[in-house]
């Protein structure tokens, strides 16, 4: 069986918004994407039909869920997709079921655990470029792996960036398995079941790294 992959997406006023790589990756993998708009009714649902949940990305998350207020380089917030999203997290996560989160994915995941986020990386002094100008298939920079990633694909690889936020504080339960040359961390999983955030954009890129992290994700969700 096909495992049923419900996927999270941004809104705009008139939209739906959703880049076509993720459902097509996912394909790839052996899944079935399903789109999941922002909604206040139907999360047990979406919880009871799908097999695992895929946060994408999108823009800032509300700076008060971690304790911060918001400043200038706060991007526009979607309140409404940041309430959907946590408490996805939590009944996905309830019901071992498997969940990854890219980019923003990433960063809600952390606080839906607990963990905090730098407003702006220029908080943290970084010279690296995260925010890239080249295509999405490009790459912006390295970093190097730890733990299950460093067991898939070796001491370092490079990847794309395409973010201005990132990961403070770990989440509870959450362990750093990547960081950048300038020390952010970029990817992290969870002590038990299959748990993880990666900062880039793994749908971009074919390297051999990106390729495990879909097809692990859907052979969690067939394990169900």
């Amino acid at each position: 069986m096909q495992p049923l992959i419900l996927i999270t997406c941004s809104a705009n006023e008139e939209d739906f918004c959703l880049r076509r790589k993720y459902c097509e990756r996912i394909v790839a993998a052996g899944g079935i994407p399903l789109i999941a708009p922002a909604a206040d009714a139907g999360l047990t649902k979406f919880v009871s039909t799908a097999d695992a949940l895929l946060l994408s990305g999108g823009g800032d998350a509300d700076a008060g869920l971690y304790g911060e207020t918001k400043n200038a380089f706060c991007g526009v917030l979607d309140l409404a997709r940041d309430a959907f999203e946590l408490e996805l997290i939590q009944l996905f996560w309830q019901n071992h079921k498997a969940i990854l989160g890219i980019c923003r994915g990433m960063q809600m995941i952390n606080i839906a655990f607990g963990g905090t986020l730098y407003r702006d990386i220029i908080e943290t002094g970084s010279c690296i470029t995260h925010m890239q100008e080249k295509a999405k298939h490009e790459t912006a920079h390295k970093v190097f792996l730890y733990g299950k990633l460093r067991k898939k694909a070796g001491e370092a690889i490079e990847v794309n960036s395409f973010h201005h936020q990132a990961v403070k504080d770990l989440g509870n339960g959450l362990i750093c398995a990547a960081e950048s040359e300038d020390g952010l961390c970029e990817a992290f999983y969870g002590k038990k079941g299959f748990l993880l955030g990666v900062q880039w954009h793994p749908e971009y890129l074919y390297d051999s790294l990106s390729e495990a992290v879909f097809k692990s994700f859907i052979l969690a969700a067939k394990a169900k």
